[in-house]
């Protein structure tokens, strides 16, 4: 049987991406995003339990194995966005996750700005509507990282510890969710709060359901419940 070509490889990927992002980010965000903490500088404690998802449908191709650590990770830096330009410094890059896909009316945009953390040049602002969802259709948006070639291809960021990155908004409680390929490609998260001044966070990676990095497929920074208006920035994200 004739291999698949590498445009309907990763329009799979692409599409799979997708299916997995709606299914978990519809368990995980709101679960994260219900308790409000207080923005920290330091890790927060660990969410509440959270459903377990549906199984996992068998994908119509094996998965990917991690790739080896990207070339350009070795500094550590994702994105610093003082180019002016959205881009990533390894990886697939930055794209607009939101419950659209579902048939949500959640909407958002990125686009980079002037004047980032520490006197920077430039940030990522992100801006959109959460529209009110039901119990069965909660409603997220955001903007999500890919490490890998491809959309949730794994790679390997095993050499790095820590995930860390600034961040200011509207004061609303807002959710960073890492996806692994070893964790059934099921989110762990970690809630921030974005208020009205430049500030870090920084997570271990090991608070992310423990994982050691070496399969991380995605890394989406998301706004949820209430339903409203949200707006907040993001700089220099990085590894550790």
């Amino acid at each position: 049987m004739s291999r698949p070509s590498p445009e309907i490889t990763t329009q799979r990927l692409a599409c799979r991406a997708q299916l997995l992002t709606v299914a978990f980010v519809l368990l995980a965000v709101p679960a994260a995003l219900a308790a409000q903490p207080q923005a920290q500088g330091s890790p927060a404690s660990p969410p509440p339990a959270q459903a377990k998802p549906a199984a996992k449908p068998t994908p119509e191709t094996p998965p990917p194995t991690a790739s080896a650590e990207p070339k350009s990770v070795g500094s550590g830096l994702i994105s610093d966005f003082d180019d002016g330009k959205i881009s990533a410094r390894f990886g697939f890059g930055w794209t607009i996750s939101t419950d659209s896909i579902m048939g949500g009316q959640s909407t958002a945009d990125m686009k980079v700005v002037e004047g980032g953390a520490q006197g920077t040049k430039g940030a990522l602002q992100v801006t959109g509507k959460i529209a009110q969802g039901g119990a069965e259709s909660p409603s997220w948006a955001g903007v999500m990282y890919s490490p890998g070639a491809e959309p949730f291809a794994p790679a390997d960021l095993s050499s790095k510890k820590t995930l860390a990155f600034w961040a200011k908004g509207d004061g609303r409680a807002y959710a960073v969710l890492l996806f692994t390929q070893s964790g059934g490609y099921m989110p762990a998260v970690q809630p921030f709060t974005a208020g009205p001044e430049w500030k870090e966070f920084r997570f271990p990676l090991s608070a992310f359901n423990g994982t050691d990095g070496h399969d991380v497929t995605a890394i989406l920074f998301s706004a949820g419940p209430p339903a409203g208006e949200f707006s907040f920035a993001i700089d220099t994200v990085r590894l550790e």
